[in-house]
C-alpha cells in the first residue's frame, strides 16, 4: 500500500475532536497555572480587574501586603492557598466548546457566583496557550497519520 493510501486509511480512523480533547486534557496543568497567575494579578476572564473590590479597607490593606500584584482592594481569591491548590480544568464532551475552571471546595460556588468571569481564561492567556496546544495537536495528528 502506498504511503498516501495508508495515511488516508489512518485519517479515516481518526477522531479529530477526541484527539483535541486528549491534547487539551494533557495540558490541564498549564491551563490551571495560567488561571492561577491571572487570579494572582486580580484579573477576570475579560482581562479586567476582579469586582467587587474588598468591602473592608482594613482587609484590603492586609491583602495588599500579602499580594500587591492584584492592586489595592482587588481580590486575588487567595487566602490560605486551598482554592489555588484545588483548582481543576474540565472540558465538555467532544464538539462542546465549553470548558470549566472549577474546584471541589465547599465555598467555590459562592466565589463563582460572587466574582463573575474570575474563573475564565482571558483572551491574553488563551492566545499564549493556543500555539503550544495547537502544536501538540498537529503533532498528534501527524503521528496518527503515519503509524
Amino acid at each position: 500500500m502506498s504511503v498516501v493510501l495508508k495515511q488516508l486509511a489512518n485519517y479515516r480512523k481518526m477522531n479529530l475532536e477526541m484527539i483535541l480533547t486528549d491534547v487539551i486534557n494533557r495540558n490541564k496543568k498549564r491551563i490551571v497555572d495560567a488561571q492561577k497567575k491571572q487570579l494572582q494579578f486580580g484579573c477576570n476572564g475579560k482581562g479586567e480587574k476582579i469586582n467587587p473590590k474588598y468591602a473592608s479597607d482594613a482587609y484590603a490593606h492586609e491583602k495588599h501586603k500579602q499580594n500587591s500584584l492584584a492592586g489595592y482592594g482587588t481580590p486575588d481569591l487567595r487566602k490560605t492557598g486551598a482554592l489555588y491548590n484545588d483548582l481543576d480544568f474540565t472540558i465538555g464532551v467532544p464538539s462542546d466548546s465549553e470548558y470549566f475552571i472549577n474546584s471541589e471546595l465547599e465555598y467555590f460556588n459562592d466565589l463563582y457566583d460572587k466574582y463573575k468571569n474570575a474563573f475564565e481564561l482571558s483572551e491574553k492567556n488563551t492566545e499564549i496557550l493556543r500555539p503550544k496546544i495547537q502544536a501538540e495537536y498537529f503533532a498528534e495528528i501527524h503521528k496518527q497519520l503515519n503509524k
